[in-house]
């Protein structure tokens, strides 16, 4: 069997290169892509496609984002969205409807925020504080969150949906991070809905927590009002 003999070129083939270490790490990445050309197309050709499938994503997203408000617009020029239209549970299936079609969140937000207030109108204050949950989730800005939260805190109070209520009542303190005025207010609905859930304990600790709360002026009145609550059922 004959013996391969290996050469010096076939070890490095820019051994006769005279130029600096710069200019031979050139010479040696061109030596290598004009060996392993079609490496270098295959890769140049899926960093092309890859890209455009990238940008071609972007400009579809912005493209959807701009019908979902432009189709929001002319949803609320319907006759049906007017106040006082009677025509609430009509103008409730369009929301919803339009909800299914754009699941993006700024879309989700617009349509929820209508809805929210038809579904107080007609009744379904459990849908509505439903409703401010999921805004509450896809939000961005805490505060706003928070407000969400605790605005559907009222609603299931209302409903008698303690377990509901104090969920949502401690989401929006955690968001507020337990500081001011409106977390005091939080705390005190969590509190209350703990406490009609027959969680003495739990409720009173979440009082406690409420009372600490730092720079709240009426924390004075939430004091009364904490008081009359217990007084009231008997705690």
């Amino acid at each position: 069997m004959r013996r391969k003999v290996i050469t010096p070129e076939a070890v490095d083939p820019l051994r006769d290169f005279h130029g600096n270490q710069f200019e031979r790490g050139v010479a040696t990445a061109f030596y290598w892509m004009r060996q392993h050309s079609r490496q270098v197309i295959l890769g140049l050709i899926l960093v092309v496609v890859g890209g455009t499938a990238s940008l071609a994503f972007f400009i579809y997203r912005d493209y959807r984002e701009q019908k979902s408000l432009t189709d929001f617009e002319e949803l609320m020029k319907s006759p049906v969205m007017a106040s006082g239209s009677g025509a609430e549970k009509v103008a409730i299936e369009k929301l919803e409807k339009y909800e299914r079609e754009f699941p993006n969140d700024h879309a989700q937000l617009r349509a929820g925020l209508k809805k929210v207030d038809l579904l107080i109108k007609t009744g379904e204050k459990e849908k509505a504080g439903d409703a401010l949950v999921e805004m509450a989730r896809i939000v961005e800005t805490p505060e706003l969150s928070a407000l969400f939260s605790y605005r559907a805190g009222l609603l299931f109070e209302e409903k008698g949906k303690f377990a509901k209520a104090e969920s949502a009542y401690s989401n929006a303190s955690q968001k507020l991070m337990d500081e001011g005025g409106a977390a005091a207010l939080a705390r005190f609905g969590q509190a209350r809905a703990l406490i009609l859930l027959n969680k003495d304990r739990e409720g009173r600790e979440v009082m406690k927590k409420m009372l600490e709360i730092k720079d709240v002026e009426s924390i004075a009145d939430l004091r009364i009002a904490a008081a009359a609550f217990l007084i009231q059922h008997g705690k």
